[in-house]
């Protein structure tokens, strides 16, 4: 079942909303500025939803400046002209590699750019606005700014803003499931973070000022529409520090699994049959190696699981340095973030196999709050035997 807002797939993409839907990304640099893409921002700044910035500057490194030969030939540096600077006081200088240029002298080459804001209430207002002609039947929802409810259907529609909403009681499907619910998202790239049920309304504010859905239609067909709102199985974490975004999963699939059999390579790894470290991700087999073996000490000497030892990146930046080759030296910072990379790939690439995870499952960090640190997580790891030194893998 199509959402009642949702555009057909054989409908072409209107030129206007893609510049339209380029330019409601907050905080975003934006080019090639081509004459389009000005007059849809000239629109959007009209109707007060944005406000933007056009800038030139100069690449430290490019090759058909007169300076390039005296450039350090891969930075990447860009550095922004302003009528406030001038080149014969040096104020001209790359932020990443520091050297002195000369825009003017070195004829060098300008490029373009748009810096946007996004005006959250301006965007409230003009959705807010959009909504007004069903009168008496409208009204904000107490508390819960970019909200409304209007009182049409069996059991009334609601309006909210995606990008903008802090309640999470409106923005779960269990709410939608029975509430129905219009969706606004601001930004197009918001429309990723949706959950992948077909039944979802979701309209685009770009979709919106060009003219290519009417927002109370919209909602006016949600509330007539009395089809059957079934929850998908799901895979998603209890509670996650960044975006949540529950995933659907597709059918056949395993809900949950109870073991993760690591099994290490002379080059790979692999959880469950699926490959989770890469040949190429040496660093990531280095550190993951290291797990293993305080992993084993620590079943050898009988301990429970409880009191399986966790290690900070600095104690595993030391253990490398003494069991592996010096050239495989690890410092501490870079420790954590292949850590960090290994769990996120980890829970990505079982998720994308049907195996519900969640980024703890495998390398769990520290319960002890009296230190940090991580290990393989004792309650959920079995460890096979490592491959022989002539297994292909």
């Amino acid at each position: 079942m199509v959402s009642a807002s949702s555009r057909p797939r054989s409908a072409t993409r209107n030129p206007v909303v893609d510049q339209l839907s380029l330019l409601l990304q907050s905080k975003a640099g934006i080019e090639p500025v081509t004459e389009e893409l000005i007059e849809a921002a000239d629109k959007l700044r009209k109707l007060g939803l944005i406000t933007f910035d056009r800038r030139s500057y100069v690449r430290c490194a490019l090759t058909e400046d007169l300076d390039f030969p005296r450039s350090n030939r891969t930075c990447t540096g860009r550095v922004f002209l302003s009528d406030h600077l001038d080149e014969n006081d040096n104020d001209y200088r790359c932020p990443d590699c520091s050297r002195l240029m000369y825009p003017e002298r070195s004829r060098k080459r300008t490029f373009d750019v748009l810096r946007v804001k996004v005006i959250d209430d301006a965007v409230g207002k003009y959705v807010g606005d959009a909504l007004r002609q069903f009168d008496a039947k409208f009204k904000p929802v107490d508390g819960v700014p970019f909200a409304w409810r209007i009182e049409n259907g069996l059991a009334g529609v609601h309006v909210c803003i995606a990008d903008f909403c802090d309640r999470q009681q409106l923005m779960s499907a269990q709410w939608a499931q029975t509430n129905p619910t219009c969706y606004v998202f601001v930004n197009s790239r918001a429309v990723a973070r949706f959950a992948n049920i077909a039944w979802i309304s979701k309209v685009s504010l770009a979709d919106m000022v060009g003219r290519q859905i009417d927002l109370v239609a919209s909602v006016q067909s949600l509330a007539t529409n009395q089809e059957p709102r079934e929850l998908p199985a799901m895979a998603t974490p209890v509670y996650s520090k960044g975006a949540h975004r529950p995933e659907v999963i597709d059918a056949p699939y395993e809900v949950s699994v109870h073991l993760f059999v690591l099994e290490i390579g002379n080059r790979t790894a692999s959880i469950n049959g699926i490959e989770v470290v890469a040949a190429q991700a040496k660093a990531a087999r280095t550190v993951l190696l290291q797990l293993v073996r305080t992993f084993i000490d620590d079943m050898l000497a009988g301990l429970p699981r409880d009191d399986y030892r966790c290690l900070t990146p600095g104690d595993i930046a030391d253990e490398i340095q003494v069991a592996e080759d010096p050239n495989d030296a690890l410092d501490a910072d870079i420790v954590r973030r292949t850590i960090n990379r290994l769990q996120k790939n980890i829970e990505k690439r079982l998720r994308g196999a049907g195996i519900a995870t969640e980024s703890n499952s495998v390398i769990q960090v520290s319960p002890n709050t009296a230190k940090e640190g991580y290990r393989l997580n004792p309650h959920k790891v079995a460890i096979r035997a490592l491959s022989p030194p002539s297994d292909k893998n």
